[in-house]
């Protein structure tokens, strides 16, 4: 709403705010998105493209590719429909969408109605008046104070709003996180029970070979210690199962049972396509829009406490009946239209109001380096899961050959088995090997995949096949 005349006033100066040094009028114009990335970006210059590997180009959401795998969608839509978390983050959502009406009832007259009635005068009096009235009051918004107050309530909805979209996503990709979890434990006691079947088997055969003489107490004390390890392992592995199994079904909003069927293998990596640049992040990362959010929530925040040092002007009006009564005979009844108008201006508060003001500046200036806080985190997370992305891709080639070399050695130890070249437990020997092997790959795979999710999550990207949160109107 605008009020011309006044707002010519506000911006030509009344002479006595003028020699009274004070602002003037809030501004209701925020700096733009870029101008406030570029403060809390002055002394830290972002790179054109990242440094660790990685294409400058526009990313794309799609090449998360187990995220298309029903399983694991179905369970991000468990998780974002249940999980307790989640459901607080989104109360706490409402209860910000409200406090915008509760700023922007202040814009608006208030109105009131009274009543009043007594059988006697009162005590000492010598008359009384009976009636009944309504009343409408109303702040005029001289210079912006009220609305700047509003606006500050909106931004803080915004980022809100963009706090709940990362905490939606951030879900999904501990979803994920925790799925995969699970998979690795199941698949590694998987491996650790045909070790176990193999180091049973060899303890048989070196049982054998000392009781006719061919191996030592010594070897077959070795071959007993290996096996206990093996035990030892399995035990380990299946408490971690479990862990794992129960941490996931809490995140889907589950009675934490253990009992939640998962996939029995490892999917495999997509590959990488280009991830953007540094500057796409700032733009796309739903918790860089809700610092951004909360500097221009204290940007207004500034502007209705410098609004609050000048005059406030309030206008009132209504309608009333009333009957004046004297010693008990009715004297008059008559309508009243009362209106008129009062103006506060607070000249001297002990410094109360500048001191506000103060707070409230450095509170923006907080609000930057929140802001470029949380930039330098997400850069960070980025380049992180980048770099990690091509070592464990490395390792992952360099483990994939490495079973490869066993099971052919494999094969060639069962090929000597058969022509009498060598016995049951060198072959047992070879399979304990490969199995090592296979385990230690299964693990830099389902690294490599958390890092993934890491990545995506990083670079802002969605979990979900629509956009999760539409910023609704919150008035």
């Amino acid at each position: 709403m605008a009020y011309p005349a006044i707002r010519k006033l506000c911006h030509g100066g009344l002479a006595i705010t003028v020699a009274l040094g004070l602002d003037g009028c809030a501004n209701l114009t925020p700096p733009a998105d870029s101008e406030i990335t570029q403060q809390a970006l002055a002394a830290t210059p972002l790179p054109a493209n990242w440094v660790s590997a990685g294409k400058a180009a526009e990313f794309d959401p799609a090449w998360l590719g187990f995220g298309d795998d029903g399983n694991a969608q179905a369970l991000i839509t468990e998780a974002l429909t249940n999980n307790p978390d989640l459901r607080i983050a989104a109360l706490r959502l409402e209860q910000s969408r409200l406090q915008v009406g509760i700023a922007s009832a202040k814009l608006l007259p208030s109105v009131g109605i009274g009543a009043q009635y007594a059988t006697d005068p009162t005590p000492g009096g010598a008359a009384s008046s009976n009636g009944i009235g309504l009343m409408l009051s109303w702040e005029i918004d001289l210079w912006g104070r009220v609305r700047a107050e509003r606006k500050a309530a909106e931004a803080d909805y915004y980022s809100a709003t963009a706090d709940y979209a990362y905490a939606r996503q951030s879900l999904a990709a501990a979803t994920l996180r925790a799925w995969l979890t699970a998979i690795l434990a199941g698949r590694q006691l998987d491996l650790i029970h045909d070790a176990l079947a193999d180091s049973e088997h060899q303890l048989q055969v070196i049982d054998t070979r000392w009781r006719i003489g061919q191996a030592t107490e010594y070897d077959l004390a070795l071959v007993k210690a290996q096996r206990q390890s093996y035990i030892d392992a399995m035990q380990s592995l299946e408490q971690s199962r479990l862990v794992a199994l129960r941490g996931l079904e809490a995140l889907l909003g589950r009675y934490p049972a253990a009992s939640i069927n998962v996939a029995s293998t490892l999917p495999d990596v997509p590959a990488l396509p280009t991830t953007g640049t540094p500057i796409n992040i700032v733009e796309r990362r739903p918790d860089m829009a809700a610092a951004r959010k909360q500097f221009e929530s204290m940007f207004f925040s500034v502007q209705e406490a410098r609004a609050a040092r000048l005059p406030a002007l309030s206008i009132f009006g209504g309608v009333g009946r009333m009957a004046k009564e004297i010693i008990g005979f009715v004297d008059t009844k008559k309508t009243l239209y009362p209106i008129g108008a009062s103006l506060v201006w607070p000249l001297f508060t002990g410094g109360q109001r500048q001191t506000v003001l103060e707070i409230r500046t450095v509170q923006q200036q907080e609000a930057v380096v929140k802001y470029t806080q949380t930039i330098l985190r997400a850069m960070s997370e980025v380049e992180n899961a980048l770099s990690a992305e091509s070592t464990l891709a490395a390792r992952q080639q360099a483990l994939r050959a490495k079973v490869v070399h066993y099971e052919r050695a494999v094969e060639l130890v069962r090929i000597q088995l058969r022509v009498g070249q060598v016995d049951t437990y060198d072959v047992l020997q070879q399979e304990l090997q490969l199995n090592r092997a296979r385990s230690d790959e299964e693990t830099v795979l389902a690294e490599r995949l958390v890092q993934r999710i890491n990545l995506h999550l990083a670079l802002g990207g969605a979990f979900e096949p629509v956009v999760p949160v539409a910023v609704a109107n919150p008035s």
